[in-house]
């Protein structure tokens, strides 16, 4: 695991995750949405309906997996950034749902 100035934000759904980042963005803070949201956006926008992108729910922790590690490697580790939930919570649900998670 590298060194970063980075603060991720985790916890329970609707526990106030993305109210704290909206509040931190509006101060000027770097904050980074949760990649699941991100994930399931993207793909309702190509046309995919919410009970297909669920629907097989091992795929879908791998693909928010793959997409934290990716974003991740977008941002420079030395700058002060917000992240709404990481690599952490996907390890968590790989747990939850008995898969094997390895964090690259």
């Amino acid at each position: 695991m590298k060194d970063t100035n980075w603060a991720i934000l985790t916890g329970a759904p609707n526990s106030g995750k993305s109210s704290v980042l909206d509040r931190l963005s509006f101060l000027g803070y770097r904050t980074v949405p949760e990649s699941a949201r991100l994930f399931i956006n993207q793909e309702i926008s190509a046309g995919r309906p919410y009970a297909a992108i669920r629907g097989n729910e091992q795929e879908f922790q791998k693909n928010i997996f793959a997409l934290n590690h990716d974003v991740t490697k977008r941002f420079d580790p030395k700058e002060l950034m917000f992240f709404d939930r990481g690599l952490g919570d996907s390890a968590a649900y790989f747990e939850i749902h008995g898969m094997v998670c390895k964090i690259l």
